[in-house]
């Protein structure tokens, strides 16, 4: 990287990754117009292996970020999803025959996974109600598990991130010389901070 700061280059290629715009990304790291202009994609190329790996590590944190959001609501879709139609029956034995019957529980039988999977209808002391539609979240879990080979998008609050970086068909010469490019750029930082 010759004289250039390294803090500096490296702030130019985390920004570039923000959106991909090389002469704002120097601008936004405090380099001159003039080094926008003539240097920054020289700098780029010489650094995509470095590009390629911390736009994995941002897709990474943002997945798990996602995933922490995600689980209560898939929790709830699992309910729905999951509920077995005999889960909400009674067996009682009718005292005066002997014979067994079946009824639907109560509202106040129900559990609280149970109270997930129903929508009420009525009102007053003619309350009912029905399960959900089973298939319907059964599809919703099954696309987000991928099991229908739909692409996921990682959507995280305003901003959108797109990334598909498979690494299996790079070469192990090839992930030491990136490892090799990383290092070079995070140890200055980190022995400078501690």
């Amino acid at each position: 990287m010759g004289d250039r700061d390294p803090q500096q280059i490296r702030k130019f290629l985390e920004e570039y990754t923000r959106d991909r715009d090389a002469r704002a990304a120097a601008r936004r790291a405090g380099f001159g117009e003039r080094w926008a202009h003539n240097t920054s994609y020289k700098v780029l190329k010489e650094n995509r292996a470095f590009i390629v790996w911390y736009e994995a590590l941002i897709a990474q944190a943002a997945a798990k970020q996602i995933g922490i959001e995600l689980e209560p609501v898939l929790q709830e879709l699992a309910l729905i999803a999951f509920a077995n139609e005999h889960d909400y029956l009674v067996q009682e034995t009718d005292p005066k025959t002997g014979q067994i019957r079946s009824r639907r529980k109560r509202l106040d039988e129900l559990t609280r996974g149970q109270m997930a999977a129903i929508r009420v209808k009525g009102s007053g002391q003619k309350l009912e109600y029905e399960l959900l539609d089973k298939e319907a979240r059964l599809v919703d879990l099954g696309k987000h598990l991928g099991a229908f080979n739909e692409k996921l998008i990682l959507e995280h609050r305003h901003a959108h991130l797109h990334a598909h970086i498979d690494l299996g068909h790079v070469s192990l010469t090839d992930l030491e010389a990136l490892e090799r490019q990383i290092e070079r750029h995070l140890l200055p930082h980190e022995k400078a901070a501690s």
